[in-house]
C-alpha cells in the first residue's frame, strides 16, 4: 500500500526563520530507526518506495534538505557544516537515541558521508546510493549557477516543474559545497558497515567515479550491490532490488550470515534438512519466496 506521506510530514525550526521539513513514519514498536537523505535538486517524497516498506517495521525519517521539498528556502546556510547540523537538530528534536542507518543518494551520499564521519556513534549503518567523492556538474548547469539572481527568479516557475527546489538555494549549495567537496579521502575511515548501491547505467557522473566510492570504503565490513538495468534514480527504478539489498544488509553486520536469517520460521531439524539438500537457499537474498 503506497502512503499518503504529505499526512507524515512535520517541521522544526533550526535556526530564527529557518524550518525543516521531514516525513516521519513509524509502527508502534519499530526495530530500527532509518534516516533518508536526497540528493541535489531532489525531496524526500522520492524516497516513496522506502518508505512504504521500511515503515512497516522501522522508524523512517526522510528530510528535505534546506531549500528544498517543503523546508525553508533562505538565502544562506548551505554550507557542509549547515546541512549536517540540519539532520542533526531533526533528530535531536525527535529525541533519536538509538544508532540510525543513514541512507543518501547522489549529493546526499556527500552530506550522509560527512555526517557519518563526524557522529560514527549515532550511526549503525551507512547506505550510499548512486554517490561519488566528488561532483562536477556539466558545463550548462555551471554556466547557469552564474546568472544573476533575479535571472534565477525568472526562471523559477520554468524550474519549478524539474526540481523541487529554489534555483537561488541551488546556486548557493553549489558554489559554497558541491563544487569544493571531497570525499575520497573520508569513505576509507568509515567506522559502520557501508553498503554502496550502484546503478550500472547511471550516466550523471562518470562510472569510475561511482566504481571508486566502492574500492575505498572498507572491504571488511562493506558490500557493493551493482543494480542491473537503472540508472541515477535507482531506488526509483528499481525499487524491489534496492529495498532487498538494503534489508538484506541491515540484518547482520557480517554478509554471508545475513541471508539464512529470514528462514529462522523452521525449526533446527527441518531447517537444516531443508539446506542440506538445497545449499543455495543461505545465499538468496531477503524476501525471495
Amino acid at each position: 500500500m503506497q502512503l499518503d506521506l504529505e499526512l507524515y510530514r512535520e517541521q522544526i525550526e533550526v535556526e530564527p526563520g529557518v524550518t525543516i521539513s521531514y516525513i516521519e513514519v513509524a509502527p508502534e514498536r519499530p526495530l530500527r530507526t532509518f534516516v533518508l537523505i536526497h540528493g541535489f535538486g531532489g525531496n524526500a517524497k522520492q524516497w516513496q518506495y522506502q518508505i512504504d516498506t521500511f515503515a512497516q517495521q522501522n522508524h523512517v525519517i526522510a528530510i528535505d534538505l534546506r531549500g528544498h521539498g517543503g523546508s525553508a528556502r533562505p538565502d544562506s546556510g548551505y554550507e557542509m557544516d549547515r546541512l549536517v547540523a540540519d539532520i542533526a537538530a531533526v533528530l535531536d528534536q525527535l529525541s533519536i537515541l538509538q544508532k540510525i542507518v543513514l541512507v543518501g543518494h547522489s549529493f546526499g551520499v556527500a552530506i550522509v558521508t560527512e555526517f557519518a564521519f563526524r557522529f560514527s556513534e549515532r550511526v549503525s549503518y551507512l547506505v550510499l546510493i548512486a554517490g561519488a567523492g566528488e561532483y562536477v556538474l556539466t558545463k550548462p548547469y555551471r554556466l547557469a549557477f552564474r546568472l544573476p539572481e533575479l535571472m534565477l527568479e525568472a526562471a523559477q516557475p520554468i524550474a519549478d516543474n524539474y526540481v523541487d527546489a529554489s534555483l537561488i538555494s541551488l546556486k548557493q549549495m553549489y558554489r559554497n559545497n558541491l563544487r569544493s567537496w571531497q570525499g575520497w579521502d573520508k569513505f576509507p575511515q568509515l567506522a559502520m558497515p557501508t553498503l554502496v548501491i550502484l546503478g550500472n547505467r547511471d550516466q550523471v557522473l562518470p562510472q569510475e567515479a561511482y566504481q571508486r566510492v566502492a574500492d575505498l570504503v572498507p572491504q571488511e565490513s562493506s558490500e557493493v550491490v551493482n543494480v542491473d538495468v537503472s540508472a541515477h534514480m535507482v531506488m526509483l527504478e528499481r525499487r524491489d532490488a534496492v529495498n532487498r539489498a538494503i534489508s538484506r544488509f541491515v540484518e547482520s553486520s557480517n554478509p554471508i550470515a545475513r541471508a539464512p536469517r529470514w528462514r529462522a520460521r523452521f525449526d533446527t531439524d527441518s531447517r537444516g534438512s531443508l539446506l542440506r539438500e538445497r545449499p543455495w537457499l543461505a545465499y538468496y537474498e531477503t524476501g525471495v519466496p
